[in-house]
């Protein structure tokens, strides 16, 4: 009779909870094209194009940075205690998306007010701000792609995902 061995993630939850993040980040490159595709259409301004990439930024990008600022970068710490290293990088992962969610809230009121009646601004001007944050996003995005998730799949624990998965931050990976 051959022996039964135990795995790290006997129901797949680990798994499960790490491609629905892996999906929702998919969602946010998506994002980055769509400010992209503003950006590049300046100085036209499609007031309904640009009010549905301002609401995709606050129900794809917020709850992202949240779920990672709040719950995977301090799992990620708490496993990394040992490293050093390690840990010095994701304390710079958890300060670049604090900064890229505050920079989330200038863009939605740079989006407001771009698509406001009588707004004349600078179509220059905006298209800078706009590719200056989904430049560093992608930045971001990518550190994610390479560094973030292939080092939860390594360390995380079934606990983790079950963390993960009752965070209130962690409704969007659902969808």
């Amino acid at each position: 009779m051959a022996a039964v061995t135990e795995t790290k993630d006997p129901e797949n939850l680990i798994s499960f909870s790490i491609s629905a993040c892996e999906a929702q980040l998919q969602r946010a490159f998506q994002v980055c094209d769509l400010l992209e595709a503003l950006a590049d259409d300046l100085p036209r301004r499609q007031a309904p194009v640009w009010r549905e990439t301002q609401r995709q930024c606050q129900s794809v990008l917020r709850p992202h940075f949240m779920l990672l600022i709040n719950v995977v970068l301090p799992i990620l710490l708490k496993r990394s205690k040992e490293n050093v290293d390690r840990e010095e990088v994701l304390m710079r992962l958890v300060a670049d998306n604090e900064s890229q969610l505050h920079a989330l809230e200038d863009l939605d009121d740079l989006l407001s007010e771009a698509i406001a009646p009588g707004r004349s601004d600078n179509a220059e001007s905006l298209g800078f701000a706009l590719r200056g944050f989904f430049d560093t996003l992608r930045h971001n995005l990518t550190w994610e792609v390479d560094v973030v998730w292939p080092l939860a799949k390594r360390v995380f624990t079934e606990v983790d995902a079950k963390d993960l998965n009752s965070s209130p931050y962690a409704q969007f990976i659902r969808h």
